[in-house]
């Protein structure tokens, strides 16, 4: 789990990945680095898969991370693990989908000119 945040600090990606099948799920936050908002969304976005199996999640050290303990309790006991510190290989194929969504959408992007349609699900090859 990772976040893209767009300029100025204002709107953010949320960017969640399955590591065995890089399954990828995209989704636009308009409220930006609010922890609640982003634990909210991580729930709504993987309920339904964790019925199936999601057992933990990864994620960086960021404030935007800190209510963590609302994912436990949303999803009944998924554990949430935190990379270590400049340790973005602990959470490599994120990243690395981080890289592809940069592509399309840069670094210094208003993300309030990004369409809703970029929430979603995406494999990537």
């Amino acid at each position: 789990m990772n976040l893209i945040i767009g300029k100025g600090g204002y709107g953010a990606i949320l960017v969640l990945t399955e590591r065995n099948t890089s399954y990828c799920i995209i989704e636009k936050l308009p409220h930006g680095k609010n922890a609640k908002a982003i634990d909210k969304a991580v729930i709504r976005l993987l309920y339904a898969y964790w019925l199936t199996g999601v057992l933990t999640i990864t994620t960086d050290n960021g404030s935007e991370f800190s209510a963590h303990q609302l994912i436990t309790k949303g999803l009944n006991g998924v554990i949430v693990y935190f990379a270590d510190l400049y340790c973005s290989r602990q959470k490599g194929l994120v990243e690395y989908t981080n890289k592809l969504i940069r592509q399309y959408i840069p670094k210094g992007t208003d993300f309030s000119t990004v369409t809703s349609g970029l929430s979603g699900k995406y494999k990537p090859s």
